[in-house]
């Protein structure tokens, strides 16, 4: 019914609607509308988990709120439900990498042995939840920068830009190593890192200016030793 229509955009039974002009839109539409069920002229809404508004996007603090209620798991079931809510809001995160280590108590022929390790993962990824970032819209007009990292177990990065002076987030991402990148030497994952957010940034970065910071050191090892070859 609504497909079809300009600037709606559709979410199973939420709909948002967004034009340049208030007239604009009462007169591009024949529909009718029940006030009751509808909020016109926002500023700012709660669309799928997430607070979006003229300064960014940003998860909504009742859903943050619910997870840092939840205790910490004592089996594999509570694990996968603990770790399903975080991934919803795993955007505001900077560098998630707490879960790489949580996960692999789901492993299938894992047996589940909470320790030490686990428990300092959870409070660490608390205290990140607790932290969640706004994610600023992109300005087309100015440079990105493109900060990497990379652990034993998972890579993340962080898109960045200067707005007014300060630096602020557009996106963060974070990947989890498999078993054979388990295997990779230091300065094979922190290059990975940057291989990784470039391509999922892509359609950032393409034709356009950046700057990219990683773990150079461990990267000039890497080229010394294939020059050598």
């Amino acid at each position: 019914m609504f497909e079809d229509i300009d600037d709606v955009d559709i979410y199973i039974d939420d709909l948002i609607v967004s034009m340049e002009t208030e007239q604009q839109h009462i007169h591009s539409t024949q529909y009718e509308i029940g006030n009751g069920k509808c909020e016109f002229l926002q500023r700012k809404l709660v669309f799928l988990g997430h607070v979006i508004s003229a300064d960014g996007i940003g998860a909504n603090p009742q859903y943050v709120e619910k997870i840092l209620k939840i205790n910490k798991p004592c089996n594999k079931k509570q694990l996968e439900q603990l770790l399903g809510l975080v991934q919803w809001i795993a955007r505001f995160i900077p560098n998630c990498k707490w879960t790489a280590e949580l996960s692999k108590l789901r492993k299938k022929n894992t047996k589940w042995k909470w320790d030490s390790t686990h428990e300092d993962a959870f409070t660490q990824l608390k205290k990140a939840i607790k932290n969640t970032q706004l994610l600023r819209h992109p300005k087309q007009s100015d440079p990105f920068i493109v900060h990497c990292d990379a652990s034993d177990v998972a890579v993340g990065a962080a898109l960045l830009q200067i707005h007014d002076v300060v630096l602020v987030p557009i996106e963060f991402i974070s990947k989890k190593f498999d078993k054979h990148q388990l295997n990779w030497h230091t300065s094979e994952k922190e290059l990975y890192s940057v291989i990784y957010a470039l391509q999922k940034w892509r359609h950032y970065l393409l034709l356009r200016k950046f700057t990219v910071y990683t773990d150079h050191k461990n990267l000039e090892s890497l080229f010394a030793v294939r020059s050598k070859q």
